[in-house]
Parts: structure tokens; C-alpha cells; sequence
């Protein structure tokens, strides 16, 4: 009644739907049995019946890693290559092959998404892992002994669907759907030489151990489907004459649409979407898929050295002083500049093994020596948006207002920023509150021009030599349902 003009205080409506019930089933893929090896795929098939509620539904497993110093990246999301999402044999959800750990990447530095603490693994471990044991130079981060060995510790949602208005599914009036999920292969680990030792210092959690990499598979996957049941009928009764009043139901959710290629000072790629929300690029070392160590987060951790190089932001630079925190070099976002240098040995910024010096001179982005900015900003067709090249504050600013936030949710200074988080975003679409529902659409259309799209970045530090170019189009899909469960899809 609000939406007529009439004040809450004033309504006398009344919305009762009796006899709720609540479960949740423990579905068991038929395909993955008790360990998929890193590289492997495997498929759940939901139920036919009864509400599920896509959001808090989870695939939980544990893990097991093999090979010295072998770590986990941060987010369990990382090990995922992809997960596709089928209604009847039709593909309704796709995640690029390849992109799904990167773009879930960005959406949790951004905030879009947030993962469980504890058992979405949100950082990297250090002398310790999530159950409590001491990691080591010689031992790897597994989760297949002890209470992993029995027990699923971590968990996964189900991608972009579990994003969908109505968050509640009756899977009555679909076809059934199942869930296929392709695991990343062993890239995804890192391996550092020694990650107990002086909190960051070099010869230790910065440098590839000698082993290389290792090897992960997932244990044990099952879905735990989360589910609900109306006795009152009027759910269904309310459904039907939806159906009957416009021919069908309309389940909205965002899909993603990935290109990377190599960066040479632009990169270019095409679309035709109904809707294109948002725009978002992120730059990363082609070497990045190497052996390499543990990239650190720049200003958390300070070194045995006389002369500490990375301080806390805020801290006293003490030294041993300040919290590590790393990240695995895929995960490491960077802005694409020739300068700071890299260390003597040539093995610091730009080789993309990450950073194994504690000079100040492979990280400081203060450099007297860099005078010219780098710029960036996109176009559409022929269209500049924005309408003038982006420094870096313009970069911080557009990429909080295409995700709707204040700032950055977990990064502290310029430095974190530049060197392991740089994400540039630009917004095409109306922002939404939290009472906003997926269904109003506002972004821009493009279905019948196949638009060209094209990130440039320019200046005298920019490094066309080094780095790929990872563009995330965000999209808004609608899937139609009608009688007999026909679908339509559009996006």
C-alpha cells in the first residue's frame, strides 16, 4: 500500500501463509564419489520438488593438499574453475571457464559477496590452519587427517544463482536442474618455501619452495539443500494465477560474461546483452599460473631487518612487529606500471613470483623517479565513459560507486591498493538499496548493436609487456517460466 501513497502507519493489511515447514537434505553427487582430483568435474541434481532457498544453500567438502609448503589461496571459492547451472539440459548459468575464483575475487575485496569466515578459508594460513596445526617449510596445509578426515570443513555457494529473485525457487514448476561444479587445477596453490619465520621476511613465505607445486583434490563434495513447504496452498494457488494472468514467471539473476586477453595498453571485446550493469577490469602478471611463494598484503607485516620496510599502516615498526597477511600471486590484482622496480635479481614486481625482498625499493610507489600517472577509462562504441582519463583517485572512487560502497572493505593504503587489489569499475546501471529486488532493471541495453567495448590505460610508467587484462561485463538474466515447466531464457 505504500507504493499507492498510503503511510505504513495507516495499512490494515494483513499477509499470513500458514503451516510453513522447514528441512534440509544432504545430496550426494552421484559422479564425484569420495575424493575429485584438482582439474575434475562432478554434478548435483536437485531435488524436483519442494522451496529451496538458493542463497544459504552450500556445497561443503574438505581438502587435501600433497607437497611440501603447499598452501590454500584465500577464499574456497578460488579452487573453483567454473560452475554451470542447467534446467532441463538447457544452460541457464555459466561461469567463464577459467574466471569464476578471479571474479569472486573481486567481489569479495568490493563486497558483494561475503563469504563465511572460518569456512570459506577468507585468509591465507600462516603458522597455523584452520583446525589449529602448525604449518611448516615441510608440511602442507591439508585437511584429510584428524577431524578433516571425517568431518566437511569448508563450503562454497552455488555461484551467481544463489543471487536470484525470488531467492526462494519452487522447483515444481521448473525442470529439474542440476548443478555442475568444475574444480581448478593445482595453480591454484601456493608454495612457499617457509611460512613460520619472521612474518614475511624475505627467504621465507615470499619464495617458491623447492618442491614447486603440489597437488589438491576435494573431499567427500556434497550440497546441502536448505528447503521449505507451504500447507496452505496459497503460495501455489497465487503462482498459478500468475502464471495464467501474464503466461509466465520471471526468476531474475546476474550473469557474468568474462574476456582476458593480453594487455598492450587496451583491450578489446564485444557484447550483446539486455542489460549490462557494470564494467569491471583488473590487471594480473601473465606468470601468475608459475610456482611461486605467498604474495603479501602491503602494510600489514614488519621484518627481523634493523631498518623495518613494511610496516602496519599506523603501527611503530617495530621489528617481528604487525599481522602477515598474503594472498596467491592469481589473486594478486596490480595496477600495470613499470615503476617501483623490481629488486636486483630481477625476481620482485614483475616476474610474478610476487615480492622476496625486504628493499623498499621493489614495493614503494613513492619512487621519485615516477612522474607521469597512469590513466584509465573505457569506451563503448565511440562513446568515452567517463568522459575523461582516470588517475588513481578517480579509479577508488568510480570502482565504489559501481559496487554501491563507501570504500574498499579490506584495503588500508595505496600501497595494498596498487599492489594487490587494483580493480577498476565503472557503472551502467541505477543503484539498488537492500529492499531493491533483482527484478528492476535498469542497465544498458545492447542486444541489437553487439556492442565493442574497449579498457585503455595510458602514461609514461604504464607496462604493456607484462600483465593480462581480465574485463568482467556484469549482466542481469531473466529466466521465464511457463505451464508445463517450459523455460525461456534472456540475457
Amino acid at each position: 500500500m505504500e507504493g499507492q501513497g498510503v503511510p505504513a502507519a495507516l495499512n490494515y493489511g494483513l499477509d499470513q501463509i500458514s503451516g510453513v515447514s522447514t528441512n534440509s537434505f544432504s545430496i550426494v553427487s552421484s559422479s564425484a564419489g569420495d575424493e575429485v582430483s584438482s582439474g575434475g568435474r562432478f554434478t548435483f541434481l536437485l531435488p524436483s520438488v519442494g522451496i529451496m532457498d538458493m542463497k544459504t544453500s552450500k556445497v561443503t567438502f574438505s581438502l587435501k593438499l600433497v607437497g611440501n609448503g603447499s598452501r590454500l589461496p584465500k577464499y574456497t571459492t578460488s579452487l573453483i574453475d567454473q560452475i554451470i547451472i542447467r534446467a532441463g539440459g538447457v544452460t541457464i548459468s555459466q561461469s567463464q571457464s577459467g574466471l569464476f575464483g578471479a571474479w569472486r575475487c573481486i567481489e569479495e575485496e568490493t563486497g558483494q559477496v561475503k563469504t563465511n569466515e572460518v569456512s570459506g578459508h577468507r585468509e591465507v594460513a600462516g603458522t597455523m590452519d584452520y583446525t589449529g596445526g602448525i604449518l611448516s617449510a615441510n608440511s602442507a596445509e591439508t585437511y584429510h587427517t584428524g577431524i578433516g578426515a571425517t568431518s566437511n570443513l569448508f563450503e562454497i555457494d552455488l555461484g551467481e544463482i544463489s543471487q536470484c529473485h525470488p531467492r526462494l525457487l519452487d522447483l515444481s514448476i521448473l525442470p529439474q536442474i542440476s548443478v555442475e561444479i568444475v574444480l581448478a587445477n593445482n595453480t591454484v596453490l601456493a608454495a612457499p618455501k617457509n611460512s613460520t619465520l619472521n612474518k614475511g621476511q624475505a627467504n621465507n613465505a615470499c619464495v617458491v619452495n623447492d618442491a614447486g607445486l603440489g597437488v589438491w583434490s576435494m573431499l567427500r563434495p556434497k550440497l546441502q539443500a536448505n528447503m521449505y513447504s507451504l500447507m496452505s496452498g496459497a503460495y501455489e494457488n497465487a503462482l498459478r494465477s500468475r502464471m495464467e494472468q501474464t503466461g509466465f514467471l520471471q526468476i531474475c539473476f546476474p550473469n557474468t560474461v568474462a574476456f582476458s586477453q593480453q594487455f598492450t595498453g587496451s583491450a578489446r571485446f564485444s557484447i550483446a546483452a539486455m542489460s549490462l550493469d557494470k564494467l569491471t577490469t583488473v590487471f594480473r602478471q601473465r606468470k601468475h599460473a608459475t610456482a611461486g611463494g605467498l604474495v603479501p598484503l602491503l602494510g600489514y607485516a614488519s621484518h627481523t631487518a634493523a631498518t623495518p620496510t613494511m610496516n602496519s599502516i599506523g603501527g611503530c615498526g617495530e621489528a617481528n612487529g604487525g599481522i602477515a597477511r598474503w594472498q596467491q600471486k592469481s589473486q594478486q590484482f596490480m595496477l600495470p606500471t613499470i615503476l617501483p622496480d623490481p629488486d636486483a635479481a630481477g625476481t620482485g614486481v614483475v616476474n610474478g613470483v610476487g615480492l622476496d625482498s625486504a628493499g623498499v625499493t621493489a614495493i614503494s610507489y613513492s619512487n621519485a623517479s615516477i612522474t607521469a600517472p597512469v590513466t584509465m577509462q573505457y569506451s563503448i562504441q565511440s562513446a568515452l565513459v567517463p568522459q575523461y582519463p582516470c588517475d588513481q583517485a578517480d579509479l577508488m572512487a568510480l570502482t565504489c560507486w559501481a559496487n554501491d560502497i563507501d570504500t574498499l572493505p579490506d584495503c588500508r593504503s595505496y600501497a595494498e591498493f596498487f599492489f594487490n587489489k587494483c580493480i577498476f569499475a565503472y557503472p551502467l546501471s541505477l543503484p539498488k538499496s537492500e529492499k531493491d529486488n533483482r527484478c528492476s532493471i535498469s542497465g544498458l541495453s545492447t542486444i541489437g548493436s553487439n556492442a565493442f567495448i574497449t579498457v585503455n590505460a595510458a602514461g609514461g610508467n604504464l607496462n604493456v609487456n607484462d600483465f593480462d587484462a581480465l574485463t568482467f561485463a556484469s549482466t542481469t538474466a531473466v529466466l521465464r517460466v511457463g505451464a508445463g515447466r517450459s523455460i525461456e531464457l534472456l540475457q
